[in-house]
Parts: structure tokens; C-alpha cells; sequence
């Protein structure tokens, strides 16, 4: 019988050399040695880059909670955090945003990245050449929620309809 791999572990081996709770600890904190009872205060880092805390046994990432501080209470559900420099480790309260839900919070990055390519928040990227341009100046396809110049839409046809011939 195969056993896990990390020292001192007599566990039976589940997969990737580990048994089911350092795989576990592995794909949630990022360390299969990392105890999920640390002493009170102390955060394990999650895996992709939050700090995770166990407050009243559930686990909350560090700024979920500095938001539920701020707002008094905890967060209603579908609630999500945006950090507005984009850098997960600062958890300033000046840095958070309390996004009502994920629509938001995408649209936040959304006008984010046409600000930095562009300069103007409002602005929206053709999916076709990729550049970001005045919304006035694009085609808005709906359901799909694809945006593209005409011009690029009649390039792209042209080439699709020379190359079927």
C-alpha cells in the first residue's frame, strides 16, 4: 500500500503523492503542511494569493472581512470584494470596492482595462482588432454581448467569404 508522501504521514496515498487531507490543504492553501487550526488571528494563504482567516468556524478571506467591518455586518450573499489596484495583498480599506454582485465587479475590470489601454473608462474593445474605441464608433450584438466596428466585421467577412471560394 502506498502511502503519502509528506514526512511523518502514515496516511493511505489518494492522488499526487498525497493522502485526501494534504491534498486538500494542497489545493486550498497552496502548502499541504499548513494546519487549517492556527492560533486565533493568524491567516494561511489561500492559493491564489487572498489570505484566508477561520472566524466562528468558517473561513473568510482577509478582505471580505475588512469589507464586513467597514459595512458593520457581514456581506450579503452574491456579494463580491474588488481590489482597485488589482494587487490581491493590499487590503487597504481605500482599496476595496463592495460590488452588489459579479456583473458589477466584472464591470469594474471591464472599465478598468479600457482605461489603461485608452485613457477613457467609457471606451469598449472590438473583439475583432482588439482596440479599444468610442462606443459611439462600435456595434453592440446582442445576446452575445459582442462589440466590433462595422469596418471590422466587413474585413473579417470578405476574407471568410475569399478563402470558402
Amino acid at each position: 500500500m502506498k502511502t503519502c508522501s509528506v514526512d511523518g504521514c502514515e496516511r493511505k496515498h489518494h492522488c499526487w503523492g498525497l493522502c485526501n487531507t494534504h491534498r486538500l490543504r494542497l489545493r486550498k492553501y497552496g502548502d499541504p503542511l499548513i494546519m487549517k487550526n492556527r492560533a486565533a488571528g493568524e491567516g494561511t494563504p489561500h492559493i491564489d494569493g487572498y489570505w484566508m482567516f477561520e472566524v466562528n468556524k468558517r473561513s473568510v478571506l482577509r478582505h471580505v472581512l475588512i469589507a464586513e467591518k467597514a459595512l458593520g455586518r457581514r456581506l450579503p450573499k452574491g456579494v463580491q470584494v474588488h481590489h482597485v489596484d488589482q494587487d490581491r495583498s493590499n487590503d487597504a480599506n481605500t482599496n476595496l470596492v463592495i460590488c452588489q454582485d459579479a456583473s458589477y465587479h466584472r464591470l469594474l475590470h471591464r472599465r478598468q482595462a479600457a482605461y489603461d489601454a485608452s485613457g477613457h473608462a467609457s471606451w469598449r474593445k472590438c473583439h475583432i482588432c482588439k482596440k479599444h474605441d468610442d462606443p459611439v464608433n462600435l456595434k453592440f450584438y446582442l445576446p452575445s454581448g459582442l462589440v466590433r466596428h462595422v469596418e471590422c466585421w466587413r474585413e473579417r467577412y470578405r476574407q471568410q467569404k475569399g478563402a470558402s471560394r
